[in-house]
């Protein structure tokens, strides 16, 4: 045998694990000295799960196999608990083991065939005797170290068999050399209980890393020139555990290497499911189960742990988990009790099985409540169990969703609400949360609030409301646009109210908010048989305000603008104040306002008022004549709305986005577009019209002028069917009267214009603009002139240029009838940039065919294409086609003296003389045979 190691340890493959341990390598040179001298020795290596023991038995093995010591090697694990004398078997299947001793050891254990199957029923137990005999005639040949890693999850009978043998009180040269957990007291109490009092035991613990060690095993494991964190900071999230640490430096080496920002390479950010988050699962993996659910437990209880709670929790003594907790803590997956980094908290909640964590879940709810914690502490836990039985339990989720939402935090508040939804058994309550749930997720699921509101109104409509809830259920649905519903909600109201007795208190103050009353409506008469309808305060809300006038309805909405804050209750009357504004002509304070709302709600992270906001600024830009911006907020808001099929606020920027790709003479655009299903339930909603109106502007493009009247004229009985039947929220008489005009049918066309010039006493220009323009096509050609110029005048001040270029264009029309080509080309010409920078492309083509940007015609490419200028070309075309100078000087108005300059140059270029050969030169210019 040659002399034992007195140098210290190698640096083996496992040598990462085994910094800071010259103590402990101490004594176990000392044991093996004394076990080399003829004395028994019992050195009990402890350390937390992942702290290095079996990296340093196999590091002590190693040193006694070097030293000549017969070395035998066994492992624990939870399987051969299940039988007796597992342990035993592998030391008797050791290779290293004499044959003769491996046969005296197989027939002390009374089998004899090796053993194979840790899983497998070993034979009947032999006596203890017989088996320490065995051993005992095995050290008579030299020094024997018997290495048992994991001995805590050793079977009881091997145990006791060892126990008895290095307790003999014969001098043997036997060293027992074993790994244990320090939470190993749980598994066999007695035998645990003879170790300890064994006069040859010792124990031996390994520390966890200090911030040297740390620093070492960095500089071994990533070099001395990798960029890597500080040690204190790896110490902090790994407790100093190797294990931890080795994991911990290559994630951080790998997201290094795969191109992480320069600004996180001092800070140790591990991910879930990372190396680091392995590490954590391998060490609960290696311990018992009684500290995994501790460790548990702290996970589910989060800042609240403490030793009470967790037994408590886990139904154990406060001894059992004070020790649990000190198993955690010599691991290092703890500091001060609590667990020491998110990803510890994730992987000790995945080490559960999902049936225990939702059980720890609830049982955490239910000690926190008898505590008097609050409800935001409490809900996560009955969110992660999903369960909720009890009333309290549902009082708590609301408590705490009304809690969230102060602060923003919807989608938890909703996932509350949901939970208590789905828990409560009382229709009453059923109704109270699903309403506060149509509130709560207009913030950020607009369709989900409409799901909501449709699941009240089949409530409503199975008498399972009350009046309370009916009147509140009614608000929502007015504040949602769904204003059919709402008076079916209002007409409900009135009839509960028995005869005689005041009606019920509507609870409709959305007027107040306006700081006016709501006007009567007397233009609405019933139908013969149909029952009076509830007078409803939908103007409140959706129509103007004030006494009817654009001024009054502007200063009404600056100050709502300016006195209400954005909260749930205003919403809806904020984002129509700024519709009134733009609706009045302050189309850029509108603009203004409306990106600030905007803003904030992008600031406070709801895309249930993004929508909103955006759906406005559509709206906005429609009306500025915005075309392009218009297209992209209004699909910008859709993209906000999930579920947008059967959501009745989608038709709003639907509407605005085919409205606007008519316009700009996009139409497979627009037809893609109106082929997205839409509910029944947007045509009873104020969304409706709008998008009927965009659909009629697109029926007139196709040249379905009979649709285009359907369309405008449903939109029209809705809006008086709600008494919002105002020109300045949607002038449908004027666009109806244009799909009379192009169907031939004046009288009407000028019925219509009468009627929407008669209700146009507010004084707004754009109602007043688009009707005289169209009134012109109607007028003689004495008045005709007149209209027109009032027209342009009324639309230069209502903001919408797109108007105010079909009115020019009109005029300069008119000019040109009337021979007076200066002003008609003047006109003209500005309704073309006007078009253009909207980016009407269809209305450009209308006003100048032959206008900038247009592609010359096929027969003129080629070097007359290149030769002349665009203008030039045009009248070349024009003359060659038989036109009179007259009659290009009022088509492309110019003037005639222009006209002739051009042919003077035309003629120049192509070579050519005459009028008569102007065809025949462009063509030959172009390569064809003239």
């Amino acid at each position: 045998m040659r002399g034992v190691c007195s140098s210290g340890y190698e640096r083996g493959p496992a040598w990462s694990a085994l910094v800071d341990l010259g103590a402990q390598f101490h004594a176990l040179r000392t044991a093996l000295e004394d076990c080399a001298a003829g004395r028994t020795r019992v050195l009990a290596v402890e350390a937390g799960a992942g702290c290095g023991k079996s990296a340093f038995l196999a590091e002590a093995l190693r040193q006694a196999a070097a030293s000549g010591f017969l070395v035998l090697r066994a492992a624990g694990c939870p399987a051969q608990r299940q039988g007796p004398l597992g342990l035993l078997w592998q030391l008797a299947s050791d290779p290293a083991i004499p044959d003769a001793s491996r046969s005296r050891l197989r027939d002390a254990l009374g089998h004899r065939t090796a053993w194979t199957d840790p899983a497998a029923e070993p034979p009947v137990s032999p006596t203890a005797q017989r088996v320490c005999a065995a051993l005992q005639q095995l050290t008579e040949t030299g020094p024997v170290v018997i290495g048992v890693d994991d001995l805590h999850h050793a079977d009881v009978e091997s145990l006791h068999c060892l126990l008895q043998t290095t307790g003999h009180p014969r001098t043997a040269r036997l060293l027992l050399l074993c790994t244990a957990l320090p939470s190993s007291l749980a598994v066999a109490p007695l035998s645990t209980a003879e170790l300890l009092r064994q006069p040859a035991f010792q124990r031996v613990v390994l520390d966890r890393l200090s911030v040297y060690g740390v620093s070492r095993l960095r500089t071994a494991l990533l070099g001395p020139a990798a960029v890597t964190p500080p040690a204190d900071d790896l110490l902090a999230v790994t407790g100093g555990n190797p294990l931890l640490v080795r994991a911990l430096l290559e994630e951080h080496a790998e997201s290094r290497s795969g191109g992480q920002p320069e600004g996180v390479r001092d800070a140790p950010c591990p991910a879930l499911g990372g190396r680091f988050y392995q590490a954590v699962l391998a060490c609960l993996s290696g311990t018992v189960t009684a500290v995994r659910h501790t460790a548990g437990a702290l996970a589910v209880l989060g800042e609240t742990g403490c030793v009470e709670l967790v037994a408590r929790l886990l139904g154990v003594g406060r001894a059992e988990a004070a020790h649990g907790m000190h198993a955690l803590e010599l691991t290092g997956l703890t500091a001060s009790g609590r667990l020491r980094h998110p990803v510890v908290q994730a992987a000790a909640l995945d080490a559960l099985d999902l049936g225990h964590r939702a059980q720890l879940h609830r049982r955490a709810a239910a000690l926190l409540f008898e505590a008097g914690a609050e409800p935001g502490d409490i809900a996560p836990h009955l969110l992660a169990a999903r369960h909720a039985a009890g009333p309290w339990a549902v009082s708590v989720l609301r408590d705490a969703a009304e809690q969230l939402l102060t602060r923003d935090e919807v989608p938890v508040a909703v996932s509350c609400l949901e939970l208590a939804l789905g828990s409560c058994a009382g229709q009453d309550q059923r109704a109270e949360i699903r309403l506060r749930l149509a509130v709560a997720a207009r913030r950020t699921d607009l369709a989900a609030a409409e799901d909501h509101l449709a699941e009240l109104v089949g409530d409503l409509r199975a008498d399972r409301l009350t009046l309370s809830q009916i009147e509140r259920m009614a608000q929502l649905l007015l504040g949602a646009g769904r204003l059919e519903e709402a008076m079916e909600a209002m007409g409900r109201l009135h009839r509960l109210g028995e005869p005689g007795s005041p009606r019920p208190e509507t609870g409709f103050h959305a007027s107040a908010l306006w700081q006016l009353p709501a006007r009567p409506r007397a233009d609405r008469v019933p139908a013969a048989g149909e029952p009076p309808r509830p007078r409803m305060p939908v103007a409140a809300v959706w129509d103007l305000p004030g006494d009817g006038t654009s001024a009054s309805a502007a200063e009404a909405a600056e100050g709502v603008l300016n006195s209400l804050p954005l909260t749930d209750t205003t919403l809806v009357v904020v984002a129509n104040a700024v519709r009134v504004l733009c609706r009045t002509g302050g189309c850029d304070a509108a603009a203004l306002w409306c990106g600030r709302l905007l803003g904030e709600a992008v600031r406070r992270g709801l895309p249930g008022w993004q929508a909103q906001f955006l759906a406005l600024q559509a709206e906005l830009s429609l009306c500025r004549g915005l075309l392009a911006d218009a297209e992209e907020y209004a699909g910008r808001a859709l993209a906000c709305v999930p579920g947008r099929s059967r959501s009745v606020f989608a038709g709003g920027p639907l509407a605005s986005r085919v409205f606007a790709a008519t316009a700009m003479g996009r139409y497979d655009d627009a037809t893609r577009q109106l082929d997205h299903p839409v509910p029944e339930s947007l045509f009873h909603s104020v969304y409706g019209p709008p998008y009927l109106r965009a659909r009629g502007h697109y029926y007139l493009a196709m040249q379905r002028p009979v649709a285009a009247v359907a369309d405008f004229l449903n939109a029209g009985r809705l809006l008086r069917r709600w008494g919002l039947d105002r020109p300045a929220l949607q002038p449908w008489r004027s666009e109806a009267a244009e799909a009379f005009l192009r169907l031939g049918e004046p009288k009407k066309a000028e019925q219509l214009l009468r009627e929407q010039l008669a209700r146009s006493t507010d004084g707004n220009p754009y109602v007043r603009g688009v009707s005289l323009r169209l009134y012109a096509q109607i007028a003689g050609p004495e008045e005709r002139l007149g209209l027109l110029i009032e027209a342009v005048d009324d639309l230069k001040n209502s903001g919408d240029r797109l108007a105010l270029a079909r009115a020019l264009a009109d005029l300069g029309a008119h000019y040109q009838q009337r021979g007076e080509p200066v002003r008609a080309s003047a006109a003209i010409r500005r309704a073309w940039r006007l078009a253009n920078d909207c980016g009407a492309r269809a209305l450009c083509d209308n006003i100048l065919p032959g206008g900038p940007g247009r592609r010359p015609h096929r027969e003129s490419t080629g070097r007359a294409a290149t030769v002349l200028s665009g203008s030039e070309l045009r009248v070349a075309e024009l003359a060659a086609s038989g036109h009179t100078n007259r009659e290009i000087s009022a088509k492309l108005c110019i003037t005639v003296s222009t006209v002739e300059q051009h042919l003077t140059r035309v003629y120049k270029k192509l070579k050519i003389s005459r009028r008569q050969d102007l065809h025949a030169g462009l063509r030959t210019e172009a390569g064809s045979p003239a």
